[in-house]
Protein backbone atom coordinates (compact mmCIF):
# COMPACT_ATOMS: atom_id res chain seq x y z
CA UNK A 1 0.00 0.00 0.00
CA UNK A 2 1.15 3.76 -0.80
CA UNK A 3 1.02 5.27 3.45
CA UNK A 4 1.37 8.70 4.22
CA UNK A 5 2.39 9.75 7.66
CA UNK A 6 1.51 13.08 8.64
CA UNK A 7 3.42 14.95 11.38
CA UNK A 8 3.78 18.95 11.04
CA UNK A 9 6.97 19.46 12.87
CA UNK A 10 10.39 17.26 13.83
CA UNK A 11 11.82 20.80 14.81
CA UNK A 12 11.83 18.76 18.45
CA UNK A 13 12.53 14.95 18.52
CA UNK A 14 9.77 14.45 21.43
CA UNK A 15 8.07 10.91 22.03
CA UNK A 16 5.56 11.71 19.13
CA UNK A 17 7.85 12.66 16.46
CA UNK A 18 10.25 9.91 17.38
CA UNK A 19 7.40 7.25 17.15
CA UNK A 20 6.31 8.61 13.87
CA UNK A 21 9.84 8.44 12.71
CA UNK A 22 10.04 4.77 13.61
CA UNK A 23 6.42 3.48 12.58
CA UNK A 24 7.41 5.06 9.17
CA UNK A 25 10.52 2.66 8.89
CA UNK A 26 8.69 -0.10 9.97
CA UNK A 27 6.09 0.36 7.62
CA UNK A 28 8.80 0.40 4.70
CA UNK A 29 10.48 -2.62 5.98
CA UNK A 30 7.44 -4.28 5.69
CA UNK A 31 7.30 -3.20 1.26
CA UNK A 32 4.73 -0.53 1.91
CA UNK A 33 5.61 2.71 -0.31
CA UNK A 34 5.82 5.48 2.53
CA UNK A 35 5.63 9.35 2.31
CA UNK A 36 6.37 11.60 5.47
CA UNK A 37 4.25 14.75 4.99
CA UNK A 38 6.03 17.89 7.23
CA UNK A 39 6.43 21.45 7.33
CA UNK A 40 9.95 20.94 9.10
CA UNK A 41 12.04 17.60 8.44
CA UNK A 42 14.36 16.20 10.96
CA UNK A 43 17.36 17.03 11.28
CA UNK A 44 19.18 13.66 10.29
CA UNK A 45 16.87 13.42 7.01
CA UNK A 46 15.28 9.97 5.97
CA UNK A 47 16.70 7.41 3.77
CA UNK A 48 15.23 5.73 0.72
CA UNK A 49 12.82 4.12 0.72
CA UNK A 50 11.29 6.46 2.82
CA UNK A 51 10.14 9.64 0.93
CA UNK A 52 9.84 13.30 2.20
CA UNK A 53 7.04 16.27 1.29
CA UNK A 54 7.99 19.17 2.93
CA UNK A 55 4.73 21.03 2.87
CA UNK A 56 4.85 24.88 2.84
CA UNK A 57 4.11 26.49 6.04
CA UNK A 58 1.90 29.37 6.28
CA UNK A 59 -0.06 31.55 8.92
CA UNK A 60 0.91 33.83 11.82
CA UNK A 61 -0.64 31.88 15.01
CA UNK A 62 0.23 28.57 15.77
CA UNK A 63 -3.48 27.09 14.95
CA UNK A 64 -3.57 29.28 11.76
CA UNK A 65 -0.67 27.32 10.44
CA UNK A 66 -1.98 23.91 11.57
CA UNK A 67 -5.40 24.57 9.66
CA UNK A 68 -2.99 25.53 7.02
CA UNK A 69 -1.44 21.83 7.18
CA UNK A 70 -4.49 19.94 7.12
CA UNK A 71 -5.45 22.10 3.83
CA UNK A 72 -1.96 21.35 2.63
CA UNK A 73 -2.45 17.81 3.19
CA UNK A 74 -5.72 17.53 1.36
CA UNK A 75 -4.65 19.56 -1.66
CA UNK A 76 -1.75 17.22 -1.63
CA UNK A 77 -3.71 14.22 -1.88
CA UNK A 78 -5.19 14.94 -4.35
CA UNK A 79 -2.46 14.54 -6.84
CA UNK A 80 -1.24 11.27 -5.09
CA UNK A 81 -2.09 7.97 -4.93
CA UNK A 82 -2.60 7.20 -1.90
CA UNK A 83 -4.30 4.16 -0.05
CA UNK A 84 -4.30 5.74 3.53
CA UNK A 85 -2.63 8.51 5.63
CA UNK A 86 -1.83 8.47 9.36
CA UNK A 87 -2.11 11.63 11.44
CA UNK A 88 0.09 12.34 14.07
CA UNK A 89 -2.10 15.55 14.86
CA UNK A 90 -5.37 15.87 15.24
CA UNK A 91 -6.33 16.91 11.69
CA UNK A 92 -9.63 16.65 9.69
CA UNK A 93 -9.98 14.23 6.54
CA UNK A 94 -7.61 11.33 7.99
CA UNK A 95 -7.88 7.74 7.79
CA UNK A 96 -5.77 7.21 10.74
CA UNK A 97 -4.80 8.44 13.74
CA UNK A 98 -1.95 7.83 16.08
CA UNK A 99 -3.56 9.37 19.59
CA UNK A 100 -0.13 10.77 20.87
CA UNK A 101 -1.92 12.98 23.48
CA UNK A 102 -4.99 13.34 25.66
CA UNK A 103 -8.36 15.40 24.56
CA UNK A 104 -7.93 19.59 24.65
CA UNK A 105 -9.33 20.79 28.15
CA UNK A 106 -12.93 22.11 28.06
CA UNK A 107 -12.46 25.77 28.71
CA UNK A 108 -14.65 28.53 29.44
CA UNK A 109 -17.58 29.81 27.50
CA UNK A 110 -15.26 32.78 26.78
CA UNK A 111 -12.24 30.83 26.12
CA UNK A 112 -14.31 28.29 23.57
CA UNK A 113 -15.09 31.40 21.25
CA UNK A 114 -11.10 31.76 20.57
CA UNK A 115 -10.38 31.12 17.37
CA UNK A 116 -7.47 28.78 18.74
CA UNK A 117 -9.47 26.91 20.94
CA UNK A 118 -12.73 26.49 18.46
CA UNK A 119 -9.92 25.42 16.00
CA UNK A 120 -8.48 23.08 18.27
CA UNK A 121 -11.67 21.44 19.29
CA UNK A 122 -12.96 21.34 15.83
CA UNK A 123 -10.03 19.20 14.78
CA UNK A 124 -10.47 17.10 18.01
CA UNK A 125 -14.11 16.09 16.99
CA UNK A 126 -12.87 15.60 13.33
CA UNK A 127 -11.32 13.03 14.40
CA UNK A 128 -12.77 10.92 17.88
CA UNK A 129 -16.83 12.16 16.90
CA UNK A 130 -19.01 9.65 16.33
CA UNK A 131 -19.65 10.58 12.82
CA UNK A 132 -16.14 10.54 11.89
CA UNK A 133 -14.75 7.93 10.09
CA UNK A 134 -11.04 8.13 10.82
CA UNK A 135 -9.81 4.92 12.90
CA UNK A 136 -8.15 5.77 16.16
CA UNK A 137 -5.05 4.22 17.69
CA UNK A 138 -5.22 4.56 21.25
CA UNK A 139 -2.03 4.39 23.48
CA UNK A 140 -3.38 3.54 26.37
CA UNK A 141 -6.97 2.12 28.01
CA UNK A 142 -7.40 5.57 30.30
CA UNK A 143 -6.62 7.63 27.58
CA UNK A 144 -9.27 5.94 25.21
CA UNK A 145 -11.54 5.96 28.01
CA UNK A 146 -10.91 9.85 28.11
CA UNK A 147 -11.64 10.42 24.46
CA UNK A 148 -14.97 7.75 24.45
CA UNK A 149 -16.28 9.63 26.91
CA UNK A 150 -16.25 12.63 25.48
CA UNK A 151 -17.02 12.04 22.33
CA UNK A 152 -18.74 8.66 22.33
CA UNK A 153 -16.09 7.16 19.81
CA UNK A 154 -17.49 3.48 18.78
CA UNK A 155 -15.10 0.87 20.40
CA UNK A 156 -15.08 -0.98 16.86
CA UNK A 157 -13.34 2.53 15.08
CA UNK A 158 -10.49 1.79 17.26
CA UNK A 159 -8.00 -0.28 18.96
CA UNK A 160 -5.63 0.18 22.04
CA UNK A 161 -1.33 -0.72 20.87
CA UNK A 162 0.40 -2.01 23.40
CA UNK A 163 3.27 -0.86 25.29
CA UNK A 164 6.13 -0.22 23.05
CA UNK A 165 9.99 0.30 23.53
CA UNK A 166 11.89 1.60 20.42
CA UNK A 167 14.94 -0.48 19.40
CA UNK A 168 17.11 1.95 21.49
CA UNK A 169 15.65 1.32 24.59
CA UNK A 170 16.22 -2.47 25.43
CA UNK A 171 18.67 -2.55 28.70
CA UNK A 172 22.40 -2.87 27.99
CA UNK A 173 24.19 -5.70 29.73
CA UNK A 174 26.93 -3.28 30.90
CA UNK A 175 23.71 -1.51 32.26
CA UNK A 176 24.92 -1.26 36.33
CA UNK A 177 28.19 -1.09 35.40
CA UNK A 178 27.90 2.33 33.91
CA UNK A 179 26.50 3.89 36.71
CA UNK A 180 29.39 5.01 38.41
CA UNK A 181 30.92 6.37 34.92
CA UNK A 182 28.25 8.46 33.97
CA UNK A 183 27.91 10.26 37.68
CA UNK A 184 31.10 11.15 37.71
CA UNK A 185 30.88 12.80 34.33
CA UNK A 186 28.18 14.71 35.43
CA UNK A 187 29.88 15.74 38.48
CA UNK A 188 27.26 14.39 40.99
CA UNK A 189 28.49 14.12 44.02
CA UNK A 190 28.81 10.86 46.39
CA UNK A 191 26.76 11.27 49.01
CA UNK A 192 23.92 13.08 46.72
CA UNK A 193 20.64 10.32 45.11
CA UNK A 194 20.34 11.63 41.23
CA UNK A 195 16.80 12.26 40.13
CA UNK A 196 15.97 12.37 36.78
CA UNK A 197 13.37 14.15 34.28
CA UNK A 198 13.64 13.63 30.17
CA UNK A 199 11.27 15.82 28.75
CA UNK A 200 11.50 18.00 25.25
CA UNK A 201 8.10 20.64 27.01
CA UNK A 202 9.19 20.86 30.40
CA UNK A 203 6.37 22.47 31.58
CA UNK A 204 4.48 19.99 30.18
CA UNK A 205 6.12 16.81 32.37
CA UNK A 206 6.07 18.93 35.10
CA UNK A 207 10.11 19.20 35.17
CA UNK A 208 9.24 23.01 36.97
CA UNK A 209 7.02 20.69 39.69
CA UNK A 210 10.47 18.67 40.75
CA UNK A 211 12.72 21.89 40.68
CA UNK A 212 10.41 23.48 43.45
CA UNK A 213 10.36 20.20 45.86
CA UNK A 214 14.17 20.32 45.64
CA UNK A 215 14.26 22.81 47.67
CA UNK A 216 12.96 20.71 50.33
CA UNK A 217 14.38 17.43 49.38
CA UNK A 218 18.30 17.51 50.52
CA UNK A 219 21.19 15.29 48.89
CA UNK A 220 19.39 15.16 45.70
CA UNK A 221 20.49 16.53 42.31
CA UNK A 222 18.24 16.67 39.29
CA UNK A 223 18.85 15.82 35.76
CA UNK A 224 16.73 17.43 33.32
CA UNK A 225 17.39 15.80 29.81
CA UNK A 226 15.95 16.44 26.61
CA UNK A 227 14.68 20.32 26.41
CA UNK A 228 16.39 22.76 23.42
CA UNK A 229 15.78 25.81 25.41
CA UNK A 230 15.63 25.45 29.18
CA UNK A 231 16.45 29.42 29.82
CA UNK A 232 13.34 29.88 31.54
CA UNK A 233 13.66 26.30 34.05
CA UNK A 234 17.50 27.56 34.27
CA UNK A 235 15.98 30.85 36.00
CA UNK A 236 13.57 28.94 38.26
CA UNK A 237 16.10 26.90 39.92
CA UNK A 238 17.98 29.96 40.40
CA UNK A 239 14.74 31.46 42.00
CA UNK A 240 14.12 27.93 44.24
CA UNK A 241 17.83 28.31 45.25
CA UNK A 242 18.80 25.02 44.06
CA UNK A 243 20.67 26.09 40.58
CA UNK A 244 23.78 24.13 42.14
CA UNK A 245 22.24 20.97 42.11
CA UNK A 246 19.77 20.71 39.12
CA UNK A 247 21.75 19.81 35.59
CA UNK A 248 20.57 20.31 32.23
CA UNK A 249 21.36 18.13 28.89
CA UNK A 250 19.86 18.60 25.68
CA UNK A 251 18.93 15.91 23.25
CA UNK A 252 20.88 13.01 24.02
CA UNK A 253 21.01 9.66 21.78
CA UNK A 254 21.91 7.60 25.69
CA UNK A 255 19.60 8.19 27.62
CA UNK A 256 19.13 4.84 28.28
CA UNK A 257 22.48 4.86 29.77
CA UNK A 258 21.39 8.17 31.44
CA UNK A 259 18.40 6.78 33.09
CA UNK A 260 20.65 3.71 34.28
CA UNK A 261 22.48 6.30 36.00
CA UNK A 262 20.03 7.92 37.89
CA UNK A 263 18.23 6.96 41.41
CA UNK A 264 14.93 7.63 40.34
CA UNK A 265 12.72 8.92 37.49
CA UNK A 266 10.15 11.92 38.29
CA UNK A 267 7.57 12.70 36.25
CA UNK A 268 5.00 14.67 37.65
CA UNK A 269 3.56 15.37 34.00
CA UNK A 270 0.36 17.88 33.41
CA UNK A 271 -0.07 16.52 29.76
CA UNK A 272 0.89 13.28 28.87
CA UNK A 273 -0.90 10.03 27.31
CA UNK A 274 1.54 7.25 27.94
CA UNK A 275 4.64 8.30 29.51
CA UNK A 276 7.00 6.03 27.48
CA UNK A 277 9.88 7.32 29.95
CA UNK A 278 7.79 5.68 32.62
CA UNK A 279 8.55 1.88 31.04
CA UNK A 280 11.52 2.94 29.96
CA UNK A 281 12.94 3.23 33.53
CA UNK A 282 11.03 0.35 35.03
CA UNK A 283 13.10 -1.81 32.43
CA UNK A 284 16.43 -0.62 33.91
CA UNK A 285 15.21 -0.93 37.17
CA UNK A 286 14.64 2.65 38.34
CA UNK A 287 12.13 3.20 40.45
CA UNK A 288 9.47 6.14 39.19
CA UNK A 289 6.93 8.75 40.24
CA UNK A 290 4.50 9.78 38.00
CA UNK A 291 1.25 11.99 37.87
CA UNK A 292 -1.68 9.58 37.49
CA UNK A 293 -3.06 10.93 33.87
CA UNK A 294 -0.20 8.93 32.32
CA UNK A 295 -1.36 6.07 30.78
CA UNK A 296 1.53 4.39 31.53
CA UNK A 297 1.27 4.86 35.50
CA UNK A 298 -0.61 1.89 35.64
CA UNK A 299 2.36 -0.08 35.24
CA UNK A 300 4.09 1.95 38.43
CA UNK A 301 1.26 0.65 40.68
CA UNK A 302 1.35 -3.15 39.02
CA UNK A 303 5.24 -3.34 39.67
CA UNK A 304 5.09 -1.42 42.78
CA UNK A 305 8.19 0.05 42.05
CA UNK A 306 7.44 3.46 42.94
CA UNK A 307 4.56 6.29 43.41
CA UNK A 308 1.48 7.49 41.37
CA UNK A 309 0.20 10.90 42.45
CA UNK A 310 -3.42 11.69 42.56
CA UNK A 311 -4.78 13.99 40.79
CA UNK A 312 -5.35 17.46 41.25
CA UNK A 313 -1.76 17.39 41.92
CA UNK A 314 -0.52 18.84 45.07
CA UNK A 315 2.98 20.19 45.27
CA UNK A 316 3.78 18.89 48.70
CA UNK A 317 2.37 15.02 48.11
CA UNK A 318 5.41 15.01 45.50
CA UNK A 319 7.53 16.41 48.18
CA UNK A 320 6.43 13.53 50.61
CA UNK A 321 6.92 11.43 47.53
CA UNK A 322 10.56 12.27 47.25
CA UNK A 323 11.02 12.24 50.56
CA UNK A 324 9.99 8.99 51.23
CA UNK A 325 11.09 7.14 48.39
CA UNK A 326 14.61 7.87 48.86
CA UNK A 327 15.18 6.68 52.27
CA UNK A 328 17.81 3.87 51.65
CA UNK A 329 15.97 1.06 52.57
CA UNK A 330 12.68 2.56 50.59
CA UNK A 331 14.76 3.14 47.85
CA UNK A 332 16.63 -0.42 47.61
CA UNK A 333 12.93 -2.25 48.18
CA UNK A 334 11.86 0.05 45.13
CA UNK A 335 14.75 -1.09 43.20
CA UNK A 336 14.26 -4.84 43.77
CA UNK A 337 10.76 -3.99 42.55
CA UNK A 338 11.85 -2.26 39.53
CA UNK A 339 14.57 -5.18 38.47
CA UNK A 340 11.85 -7.73 38.83
CA UNK A 341 9.04 -5.86 36.72
CA UNK A 342 11.88 -5.13 34.09
CA UNK A 343 11.66 -8.85 33.28
CA UNK A 344 7.77 -8.49 32.43
CA UNK A 345 8.72 -5.18 30.01
CA UNK A 346 11.45 -6.59 28.41
CA UNK A 347 8.60 -9.42 27.11
CA UNK A 348 6.59 -6.75 25.93
CA UNK A 349 6.11 -5.66 21.67
CA UNK A 350 8.57 -3.76 20.25
CA UNK A 351 8.12 -0.61 17.83
CA UNK A 352 8.49 -3.34 14.80
CA UNK A 353 6.47 -5.44 16.17
CA UNK A 354 3.85 -2.70 17.19
CA UNK A 355 3.75 -1.72 13.26
CA UNK A 356 3.16 -5.13 12.43
CA UNK A 357 0.05 -4.51 14.06
CA UNK A 358 -0.97 -0.82 12.98
CA UNK A 359 -0.06 -2.66 9.01
CA UNK A 360 -2.59 -5.10 9.65
CA UNK A 361 -5.10 -3.23 10.70
CA UNK A 362 -4.88 -0.63 8.47
CA UNK A 363 -5.17 -3.20 5.44
CA UNK A 364 -7.82 -4.92 7.20
CA UNK A 365 -9.81 -1.54 8.09
CA UNK A 366 -9.67 -0.35 4.37
CA UNK A 367 -10.30 -4.18 2.67
CA UNK A 368 -13.55 -4.03 5.28
CA UNK A 369 -14.90 -0.42 3.90
CA UNK A 370 -14.04 -1.52 0.45
CA UNK A 371 -16.77 -4.00 0.05
CA UNK A 372 -19.13 -1.71 2.03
Amino acid sequence: MNIALACYSFKVLGGRERDCLEIAKGLAGLGHDVTILTTHPPQSGLKAPIRLENLKRAGWSNHSRIAHFAGAIQRWRKHAHIDAIIGFERLPGLDFYYAAGQPWPHRSRFEMLLPRYRLLVEFEAAVFARGSSTFVFFLAENQAQMFRKIYATPEDRSLVLPPTLHPDRRAPETFYGERDAIRSELGIPDDHRLLINVAAYGEQKGLDRIIVALADVRAATLLSVGMTDADAFVTKARQAGVADRVRFIGYSDRIDSLIGAADLMVHPARVEATGTVIIESLLYGVPVITSGICGYADHVSKSGAGQVLGEPFEQQALVAALQASLQPEQLETLRSKARDYSGVLAASPSMSGVTKIISKTIQRVIASSSTT
